[in-house]
């Protein structure tokens, strides 16, 4: 059966997937315009091409939301705004998926590559001297939907200038550099899904640049997905060896590198500041703290959590922001809430990895991988993530892709 693609389509297509990410962590894109624009211009495609609903959007929307207004019951808090604002994520990420259908993980993949790409002629200048801070500044754009931002733009790469370390690392277009490595991690595993293999081209760009982001999170979270790809995926020979070999690689990291070694140590080290905390001009949180600050709360709240609200959900004697994005996502959902959302995603996941020539365990990897990037960064309420937790409708891979340039069709057998 041969199904024709026009070239507006597919254009359009990578357009929406490009935007669903852009509203999800890149900063020239932040702001409630720039949120509706894209669910407003995605609906309107979605109506275009006569796309349906799926019951599954429905029982997540409904979910989310009643579990909101129980909230809003419990701590007498009934935010508009917050009620608008979830229906739209959820919306636009289901809304994408429903008109890109299994095309998403690749079209995701080209997405990424191409600004893993374009970072360097940014991040290796920048790299080299910090003169070019100036340079790229002079041209910057700040957030044009967030007035007061100091942090200015090229779109194609955001000017995080900051040097921790006295080391410039590469954060792409999205906040900072963990949040690229988490968005390269994903398309890493999108396309170890559809290729399986990590000497590919488009693997070998995504680990370059996941290199170059120096983030102990992601690095640490790499070296843990090619070591299961291998040891999975490989003879009895290749795991003999990449065992002793990946222990040593991060024995090695560990003492050498001081943004993987030093950088452990002082999170273990500031990690119990609970009590420091209630001064927030002068202690910030780190993950470890957070993750306390979180359990508190779960505990007070643990079936239906203490919401998304900023007014409840922080203690007022705590007002800095969780820098743990996984046990955030617990402490708001709570139980129910979290089952639902990390239950969905690891659907998700597994259906990636049924529908391709990889160990089925890797299933399970991808999403401990997910989890991981989550304890370094707030993803989880992003509308890319939301998303994500609607992949299960659509991945499939068993089908054998060949693109013809002259014809604009993909057959498949």
């Amino acid at each position: 059966m041969t199904i024709h693609l026009p070239e507006q389509n597919k254009a359009i297509d990578y357009l929406l997937v490009y935007l669903l990410a852009a509203i999800s962590g890149m900063p020239f894109f932040n702001g409630d315009i720039p949120m509706i624009g894209v669910f407003g211009f995605a609906f309107l495609i979605f109506l275009i091409r006569k796309e349906g609903f799926h019951w599954y959007f429905f029982f997540i929307l409904f979910s989310f939301l009643i579990l909101v207004c129980l909230h809003s019951l419990r701590f007498n808090h009934f935010p508009r705004n917050t009620y608008i604002g979830l229906i739209v994520k959820i919306s636009v990420g289901f809304i994408v998926l429903a008109i890109v259908k299994e095309k998403f993980t690749s079209y995701f993949v080209d997405i990424i590559v191409f600004f893993s790409i374009a970072s360097f002629f940014f991040f290796i200048p920048l790299f080299i001297s910090s003169s070019f801070d100036t340079i790229f500044s002079a041209i910057g754009i700040p957030a044009p939907f967030e007035p007061g931002s100091s942090v200015k733009s090229l779109i194609l790469y955001q000017l995080n200038l900051s040097r921790p370390g006295g080391m410039y690392r590469n954060c792409g277009p999205f906040w900072e550099p963990a949040a690229f490595g988490g968005y390269l991690l994903i398309a890493l595993m999108f396309n170890l899904a559809r290729t399986n293999s990590l000497k590919d081209r488009k693997s070998v760009i995504l680990i370059i640049t996941l290199l170059s982001t120096l983030s102990t999170t992601v690095f640490l979270l790499l070296a843990v997905l090619i070591f299961f790809y291998f040891f999975l995926n490989q003879t009895l020979l290749v795991k003999l060896i990449t065992v002793p070999v990946m222990l040593i690689a991060f024995v090695y990291a560990y003492n050498t590198l001081p943004f993987i070694g030093e950088k452990i140590d002082e999170e273990i080290s500031r990690g119990d500041m609970k009590d420091m905390m209630t001064d927030s001009d002068q202690v910030g949180h780190t993950r470890l703290s957070s993750a306390i600050w979180d359990y508190y709360d779960f505990v007070k709240y643990p079936i239906l959590g203490r919401g998304i609200f900023t007014q409840t959900f922080y203690n007022p004697t705590d007002v800095k922001t969780r820098h743990n994005g996984l046990t955030k996502q617990i402490a708001q959902w709570g139980i129910i809430g979290s089952l639902i959302y990390f239950g969905a995603m690891f659907l998700s996941f597994k259906r990636v990895v049924q529908y391709s020539y990889l160990h089925s365990f890797l299933s399970v990897v991808f999403f401990v991988l997910i989890l991981g990037m989550g304890v370094a960064e707030g993803y989880f309420d992003k509308p890319f993530f939301w998303g994500l937790i609607f992949l299960s409708l659509y991945a499939n891979y068993s089908q054998t892709e060949e693109v013809f340039d002259d014809q604009k069709t993909i057959s498949y057998a």
